[in-house]
């Protein structure tokens, strides 16, 4: 900003693409310090963006317009993925590693496990709205299936937002949460609660971001849990698609699973069927 504001610079774009890389180191360190990843990529798309962002600034509090400047326009979506930390930890992973232990934990899924990963990858490929669930008792291999899952898409870089409705099971996935702790689902939950997530919040611009959803032990959550889930995802997910009001969970693929056999008994008046 001072070269163009006391020099004669004939060749503005030449200047700025030739050095802008440079102007944005502090900004790469910056990026890897807010995730703890020292080592992690930041795209050129991210780090141009948030370059233009702070430049923009500058000239803005001397008088000036970047605008007036021949240099790229800068990337609002671009720079707000750049600056949200939950969206730059769940694009950290090592996705080289994550490819090659998708590809040999792919290799030992049995029949029946293989055809889910494939329906369910293949859905998310192709950005499908989707609610699939998975039943299967203890020993089944339901949580070896979530990790191949993670593993694959995590690698492609999708976001995918793995939770249980147990902090144990969670522990069991890697960027495992519990669903009250990522959704922030109230605690004394009622027919008509919704998540407390609000617009424009980085949480809201992580679920937007996100590719699937993957739930495990669902059996032992509240159906109010699901339905405040459901309510919020289409109220967040329709600022960017009206119609998303309308679909389940705003159109967020959503991959349940868990055991019946393991439902808590801790509904008043319920009755436990046997079968």
């Amino acid at each position: 900003m001072t070269v163009l504001l006391y020099c004669d610079v004939g060749n503005v774009r030449a200047l700025f693409d030739a050095y802008w890389k440079y102007l944005a180191d502090d900004i790469k360190y910056k990026i890897r310090k807010n995730i703890g990843n020292p080592a992690y990529a930041v795209s050129d798309s991210v780090l141009l963006s948030s370059l233009l962002t702070e430049l923009s600034a500058m000239f803005s509090n001397n008088g000036l317009s970047i605008s007036s400047s021949d240099v790229p326009q800068s990337c609002d979506l671009a720079h707000a993925e750049g600056s949200n930390r939950l969206i730059l930890e769940e694009l950290a992973y090592d996705k080289t590693a994550l490819c090659a232990e998708a590809t040999s934990m792919a290799l030992a899924l049995n029949r029946e496990q293989r055809g889910i990963y494939d329906i369910v990858v293949r859905s998310v490929c192709q950005r499908q709205s989707f609610v699939y669930f998975i039943a299967g008792h203890g020993g089944t291999g339901k949580t070896f299936l979530w990790r191949t899952i993670l593993a694959w898409l995590r690698s492609q870089d999708h976001i995918v937002l793995a939770v249980a409705s147990s902090g144990v099971a969670a522990l069991l996935m890697p960027g495992g949460r519990t669903a009250h702790s990522r959704f922030r689902i109230p605690l004394d939950i009622h027919d008509r609660n919704m998540c407390s997530i609000g617009r424009g919040t980085i949480l809201a611009g992580l679920i937007q971001k996100t590719s699937v959803i993957i739930w495990d032990e669902a059996p032992m959550a509240h159906r109010f849990c699901f339905e405040a889930l459901d309510r919020t995802l289409r109220d967040l997910l329709s600022a960017d698609d009206p119609s998303n009001a309308a679909k389940p969970f705003g159109g967020m693929p959503i991959l349940l699973g868990g055991d019946f056999r393991q439902v808590l008994p801790v509904i008043q008046g319920a009755d436990i069927v046997k079968y």
